[in-house]
């Protein structure tokens, strides 16, 4: 049991000594040096000592050799200088924690000064919307524990906390409704939710700057940079669209291209790509031909890889691999993306459709492209679908995008073959990756998107 010295006198006093009753550390023994009667209470595990502690022959008398901690908490500045002064005449080395609201000057090595004007400043700084809450009193109290309230079309809200590339930092916990959730992989962020963050302070600082802000970050959350996957097995038209689209993207997003050759071959194609090295541009070459899944999975983790490019062949061979990478994939089409000016949301389930919406309108934003949702309904039931458009509506506010909305009664796969140049955001589901051969008798069009390769696609994991 370790002995504590109080000298209190004030409102301050008053309420940390109803603290230590109310919150049970009295596994310390106290003693509680007071002249005000209104300092006392009935807790008789406390030991209250009337006197006046200014008085040094007093004091003296009641700091022995068994006090390691002293706490002066005072309504006085003169009463609290005294009371310190006394303290170190009779002991230099006993810790002493100080409460002062005048803005003492006291260099002592083995003093803690607990500044109430900077405390109440602090609390009120945290309390302005859009500023970052940092635990000050937890750990090395240097901002490495922050919570984040996640606002409205931030590019974090509606992401899986597993589909976001966590570098240096962690998403602890989420509070939602007054309530604690411990992170999971398959927990879906929300608006108005609350992170709790951990990790390096700066990162942290730069994570919360992303999450405020609204949209304009793709391919962040995943992670920064495009990854292209060249097999040089296809023809040289193809891998020349390939490396089109890639360089749009880069530029587009304002990122790195990484590019991964498969297979290389074709010298003079190899020697035009070898010429697009850059300091954004890095392409490594596979000549111990190892497995796709190993290369990638490697690479995965040297590299801050926030989008996947590969081509349509590829991906259909390796579709489930590349579910479980877990970042968005871009599948290259008929059209080219310097030819497009659209994104094509593609009306699904609901609860599809409210995971990818911030990334629909966030690569929009990016790309600087219109966005039209599309909800073909053979059955005219388009009223069950009510809650998505207003969903896309909203975003749309907020991000002051241009939302065009089309409801027709249509076969969704033939009306979606006849649209003009789109570039198409999905959903990666697992239904998408189901090769049941009955699924052409599907009537769920998510069953159909890798059937639409007319138009470019880029796949949102979720």
């Amino acid at each position: 049991m370790r002995e504590i010295l109080v000298v209190a006198d004030g409102v301050v006093a008053k309420t940390f000594i109803n603290w230590l009753e109310k919150n049970r550390v009295l596994e310390n023994k106290f003693t509680v040096i007071y002249y005000n009667d209104s300092i006392k209470n009935d807790n008789k595990d406390i030991q209250f000592i009337k006197f006046d502690p200014t008085s040094f022959v007093k004091f003296f008398h009641i700091l022995s050799d068994n006090f390691l901690d002293v706490f002066i908490i005072m309504a006085n500045k003169t009463d609290t200088k005294a009371v310190y002064d006394n303290v170190r005449r009779i002991s230099t080395k006993i810790h002493i924690v100080l409460y002062d609201e005048w803005g003492l000057n006291i260099d002592d090595a083995n003093l803690i000064k607990i500044d109430a004007n900077e405390i109440l400043a602090n609390h009120l700084f945290d309390q302005i919307p859009g500023v970052p809450l940092y635990a000050k009193n937890i750990g090395l109290g240097q901002g490495e524990i922050m919570e984040v309230l996640v606002p409205l079309g931030s590019s974090y809200s509606y992401r899986y906390i597993g589909s976001i590339e966590q570098r240096k930092f962690t998403i602890a916990g989420i509070y939602r409704n007054s309530k604690l959730l411990l992170a999971k992989n398959n927990m879906i962020i929300k608006p108005n939710d609350t992170l709790l963050l951990i990790g390096k302070p700066k990162v942290l600082e730069n994570v919360f700057y992303a999450i405020k802000q609204k949209g304009g970050q793709f391919p962040a959350p995943y992670g920064k940079d495009i990854y292209l996957i060249l097999n040089m097995s296809l023809d040289i038209l193809s891998l020349q669209n390939l490396i089109n689209q890639a360089l749009f993207l880069k530029n587009s997003f304002e990122t790195n291209l990484i590019i991964r050759v498969l297979n290389p071959s074709k010298i003079d194609f190899l020697n035009e790509l070898k010429s697009l090295s850059s300091n954004s541009v890095e392409i490594f070459f596979d000549y111990y031909e190892q497995t796709l899944q190993s290369l990638v999975e490697t690479d995965l983790n040297d590299f801050n890889i926030g989008l996947i490019v590969v081509d349509n062949k590829g991906l259909l061979k390796n579709l489930d691999f590349y579910r479980n990478c877990n970042k968005p994939i871009f599948r290259s089409g008929d059209f080219e993306l310097s030819s497009i000016n659209n994104v094509a949301a593609i009306m699904s389930d609901e609860n599809d459709m409210e995971t990818i919406s911030t990334t629909v309108f966030d690569i929009a934003n990016r790309l600087n492209f219109g966005v039209t949702l599309y909800d073909y309904a053979p059955d005219g039931e388009f009223k069950s679908k009510n809650f998505t458009v207003e969903h896309f509506e909203t975003l749309a506010n907020v991000h002051r995008q241009n939302l065009t909305i089309i409801q027709e009664k249509k076969n969704p796969i033939i009306a979606l073959k006849e649209e003009a140049a789109c570039l198409q955001i999905l959903p990666f589901s697992q239904e998408i990756t189901n090769k049941k051969f009955l699924k052409i008798f599907s009537t769920n069009i998510k069953d159909f998107f890798l059937t639409i390769k007319k138009h470019p696609q880029i796949f949102i994991p979720i």
